[in-house]
């Protein structure tokens, strides 16, 4: 754990270890796609693990390659207005910063009670499109064939 990206920011980014990590297959792959912690032991602690530099140098180098994939990505999208910047990663003050520099779209960052309570929110938000029979699951994000309103409803008596 570091705290607010403390280490990182003592470090240097080091240019061969970030040529390999910004290399791994996951990122050549076709969306909708997510990156899983079982991805992240397979193929990005093996490279970061073989890798002689100093722990501040390994977390700064970490934090530019997801500063670089995020921005990829938004790039890639077409988005050019707000971009909001949330999970655990939206505490990192030196990794949302990295990222901040790296887009050059406004990152945002909401009331940490958003960012604690967005899974909480966005299934919330699921359960009302549902209730309305209104879609709620995007073929773009899951690779369905069709867009649909997915989930069940159950009346307790």
């Amino acid at each position: 754990f570091d705290k607010d990206g403390k280490l990182a920011e003592k470090g240097m980014p080091d240019g061969e270890l970030l040529k390999r990590l910004n290399a791994v297959s996951y990122y050549s792959k076709r969306f909708p796609k997510s990156l899983g912690r079982e991805d992240v032991e397979k193929d990005l602690l093996p490279i970061l693990e073989a890798s002689q530099c100093s722990v501040e140098d390994k977390l700064a180098t970490f934090c530019e390659h997801i500063a670089y994939q995020i921005s990829d990505v938004i790039g890639k999208s077409g988005v050019t207005g707000k971009v909001l910047l949330t999970g655990g990663g939206a505490f990192n003050k030196f990794l949302a910063h990295r990222i901040g520099l790296s887009c050059s779209q406004e990152i945002v960052i909401p009331e940490k009670k958003i960012i604690e309570f967005k899974e909480a929110i966005i299934f919330a938000f699921i359960g009302v499109l549902r209730i309305r029979n209104e879609v709620n699951c995007l073929k773009s994000v899951t690779g369905a064939r069709t867009d649909n309103c997915g989930g069940a409803l159950y009346i307790s008596k």
